[in-house]
């Protein structure tokens, strides 16, 4: 039997327990963290940004046994994780990992890592080389910050995990990569209904933020584009909305765990995103025989292969032209819904990851 690890999990930089309540995904993202407790193959140390006591959040949602160390002293952001040292020095010691939940601020737990002697792992969900490439150039101060923090996170972890190879060359050192892909909860492989019959009441759904790198117009575009259709938007980003278009519905504040419900009541998930690390909604779409339309971007194209378990467009007069020819042929579409279903059975379940996940703090 394996020994105990003592995990300690520092959050993107900035970022609390409170971020993920607001925005929904609480319990999806401590869902596996979760499954470790409960198989005692971990304790668990939380690194929140938070200036308040999380605690209740955790209660919440039935999770015990978690520590959180938070700024307690509402310090800036940049001094908290130096500030550890001095008031919290003694809850390092036994720590026998320190990993990174994004890559933003992962140099904090690698510093950890070397003071008290313990592994790095170096997770990161999706590219902030290339976020940032694309947000801002590659002569930027922010460019110069994302490589240098992501050659010393690279150059001295144990082990870097990203949740898809389509970036693979914004990481050095490859041997130690490892691809761990995103799951679905366990909440929902106990949910899993079937499609047949059911009343549709959207023609499509978008979940997510209304940023830019999310290309979220094209929704608003879609909509006046398809004047007779039916749009849900689902996210908290509500300066972004355009209550000018009528055929448009927004919600916000809804829970991962209740996302289901409106997925379940939606015909299509669009995707329009310019790149992605992996999506979870996507993935909980097509475990759900949601047909996703996306755009053929880095990061999605790796997951949805065109007419086999999704559909992909460049943009929206490619969009027009794709949702014209697959809209009424129900043969087509079962088809792509249950490829897409078979997929995250064979790659995301939770249960699969978990033997990735303790095969890594083991190793």
């Amino acid at each position: 039997m394996s020994k105990l690890k003592k995990l300690c999990l520092f959050l993107t930089y900035g970022q609390s327990l409170s971020t993920w309540d607001k925005n929904g995904t609480l319990l999806r993202e401590l869902d596996i963290y979760k499954n470790l407790l409960e198989q005692k193959k971990i304790t668990l140390t939380i690194i929140s940004y938070s200036k308040k006591n999380e605690l209740h959040l955790l209660n919440s949602i039935d999770l015990k046994n978690i520590k959180i160390i938070f700024n307690k002293y509402n310090l800036p952001n940049i001094l908290f994780p130096f500030s550890l040292l001095i008031f919290n020095f003694t809850s390092f010691t036994k720590i026998n990992i320190f990993k990174s939940n994004q890559e933003h601020g992962a140099i904090f737990p690698l510093i950890f890592s070397k003071l008290f002697l313990g592994k790095f792992i170096f997770r990161s969900g999706y590219s902030l080389r290339h976020h940032i490439k694309k947000k801002y150039s590659i002569f930027s101060i922010q460019y110069l910050y994302s490589l240098i923090n992501n050659f010393l996170c690279c150059l001295f972890s144990s082990n870097i995990v990203i949740t898809s190879k389509n970036y693979v060359e914004f990481y050095f050192f490859e041997r130690k990569i490892s691809e761990i892909p995103n799951y679905i909860p366990s909440y929902f492989s106990k949910l899993k209904l079937t499609q047949e019959n059911k009343q549709k009441k959207y023609d499509f759904i978008y979940i997510g933020r209304l940023s830019s790198e999310k290309n979220y117009k094209l929704i608003f575009d879609i909509a006046i584009k398809i004047k007779n259709s039916k749009i849900l938007i689902i996210s908290n980003d509500i300066n972004n909305y355009n209550k000018n278009i009528r055929n448009i519905i927004y919600k916000k504040n809804i829970s991962n765990d209740k996302i289901y419900e409106y997925l379940l009541k939606s015909k299509f998930l669009v995707l329009p995103s310019n790149y992605e690390g992996q999506s979870k909604v996507m993935l909980e779409s097509m475990y759900f025989n949601i047909p996703v339309i996306a755009k053929n971007s880095k990061g999605i194209n790796k997951n949805i292969i065109n007419y086999k378990n999704g559909f992909l467009f460049n943009n929206i007069d490619d969009f027009i032209e794709t949702y014209k020819s697959i809209n009424n042929n129900k043969i087509l579409l079962r088809n792509i819904s249950q490829n897409a279903y078979n997929q995250i059975v064979k790659n995301n379940l939770l249960h699969i990851i978990l033997k990735k996940e303790i095969k890594l703090i083991n190793s």
